[in-house]
């Protein structure tokens, strides 16, 4: 808990070269480029979240082009299965 309160006071202060040092190593710990293995976690979070958006969003637009049932179609008598003609 100590030296987390140094490197913060380090970074506040950046009079000496050896603070400076620090706050860079600090900055570098957050940095996604520096810290694959948290940042791999969080991308693979994102790219699940995306794929079932994706899915999700499918899936509601096939239910929206949903089949609504047989219509009402007026055939003519001569056009059925049974015709019947004048």
């Amino acid at each position: 808990m100590e030296q987390q309160n140094h490197l913060n006071n380090s970074c506040e202060c950046n009079h000496h070269h050896v603070h400076e040092s620090e706050c860079q190593e600090a900055e570098n710990e957050k940095d996604i480029k520096n810290d694959w293995a948290k940042s791999s976690r969080f991308l693979f979070y994102v790219k699940m979240s995306c794929i079932l958006i994706g899915i999700f969003g499918m899936c509601l637009a096939l239910y929206s082009l949903r089949y609504q049932g047989k219509p009402d179609i007026n055939v003519q008598s001569s056009s059925q299965f049974t015709p019947s003609y004048k």
